[in-house]
């Protein structure tokens, strides 16, 4: 699982813990530049009305021009057996904690990162809260969060430069590679994997914590990253449009055609990679690097602050990709580029992971909460 460009950065705040930031170290700014949009037509109203209940889905072309609607109860309908329900909404201490990532724990939780806090928190499947910062730094800006190859949480904390290991029980171990970390998932290598937005570069580090660094060209502005089915990594180059294939040994290899600056980066269930760029489209890139764009314009939104850009991607249990959206409904994918919108959640998701039972949980950004939406 990989995340959406976050929104603007809460206030910095003085650093706790064990070591101080590095020398050089900058507090890169992420907010992706405001866009204007037409008001919608009232037919979409009407639309926004039958895909909120599930009777419509949206299915939209490759030349980025046309879409069409399936009745979801026809012969041609996109159907899957995760059917959300209505969010549960599980409020963390205040809304400042601006949670980003989440990921489902060896443990049977989910593990979330607090940016604004410092803080790891646990989230039962009952909903219990608890919140982890004992060895942590108070803005150490956790982002991306995933389970490693040895079974424990690792997380990238973007504002110290540190990669930090983390067992069920809260004990923290801290790495410091410099930079900014990003995104984070576990190689297929045996080691854990990191973007440095910052600096230009991908990183893997030991279970051991010994690091090494891969450049790539000077803004690059490297944002999600995956471990791919064919054995290596996947990373979306954001400020260059394009996606890259990385080697456990390092050698890169990038692939263009994209339309404009792809953010979060997942494996699908059909062998191939899909990402979320930063307009109204998704990408499909196969491992040999022929991509295809679906477009999210036209989708169905709850409000007029929401654009239908997809922010958040995750592989599903039931073979489909879901995203979130920038209005704060929740869409499902197919292979083949049909959309399924559910009803507008909260406001600003930037994360979206599947837990135990199929249950979908994403990350409310501004609203400091985490969503439970059963599958």
């Amino acid at each position: 699982m990989t995340n959406a460009g976050p929104p603007e950065e809460p206030e910095a705040k003085k650093p706790w813990g064990w070591a101080p930031p590095p020398p050089e170290r900058v507090r890169p700014t992420f907010a992706p530049p405001k866009r204007s949009r037409a008001p919608r037509v009232a037919a979409l109203v009407v639309v926004a009305a039958l895909v909120a209940s599930g009777v419509v889905a949206v299915v939209h072309q490759r030349s980025h021009s046309t879409h069409r609607l399936r009745l979801a109860n026809g012969s041609r309908a996109t159907h899957g057996p995760i059917k959300p329900g209505q969010p549960e909404v599980l409020a963390l201490s205040s809304p400042r904690t601006y949670p980003f990532s989440l990921v489902a724990g060896p443990d049977g939780n989910m593990w979330v990162t607090e940016y604004g806090t410092g803080r790891i928190v646990k989230v039962s499947g009952s909903g219990k809260i608890t919140e982890f910062g004992a060895g942590l730094p108070a803005n150490g800006g956790p982002r991306g969060i995933t389970v490693g190859p040895d079974g424990n949480l690792w997380f990238a904390e973007q504002v110290d430069g540190v990669i930090a290991r983390m067992t069920t029980s809260g004990r923290v171990t801290s790495f410091h590679v410099g930079g900014a970390p990003y995104a984070i998932t576990k190689g297929p290598d045996g080691n854990v994997w990191f973007t440095d937005f910052a600096r230009d570069r991908v990183g893997k580090i030991t279970p051991t914590g010994r690091a090494t660094e891969y450049d790539f060209a000077l803004d690059s502005h490297l944002f999600g990253i995956t471990a791919g089915p064919d054995g290596n990594l996947w990373v979306s180059e954001n400020s260059r449009s394009r996606i890259a294939r990385v080697t456990p040994s390092g050698a890169i290899t990038e692939y263009t055609g994209i339309h404009l600056s792809p953010h979060s980066i997942t494996s699908g269930a059909d062998g191939n990679l899909w990402f979320t760029e930063d307009n109204e489209r998704i990408g499909r890139i196969t491992t040999a690097g022929k991509i295809t764009e679906f477009s999210t314009a036209g989708l169905p939104i709850s409000h007029a602050g929401g654009h239908g850009y997809a922010t958040a991607i995750s592989s599903g249990p039931d073979g489909n990709l879901w995203v979130t959206l920038d209005d704060g409904s929740i869409a499902r994918v197919t292979r083949n580029g049909a959309f399924t919108v559910f009803p507008a959640t909260h406001s600003s998701p930037t994360g979206i992971a599947f837990g135990p039972g199929a249950n979908i949980w994403v990350a409310a950004w501004y609203d400091g909460a985490v969503l439970k939406i059963a599958g």
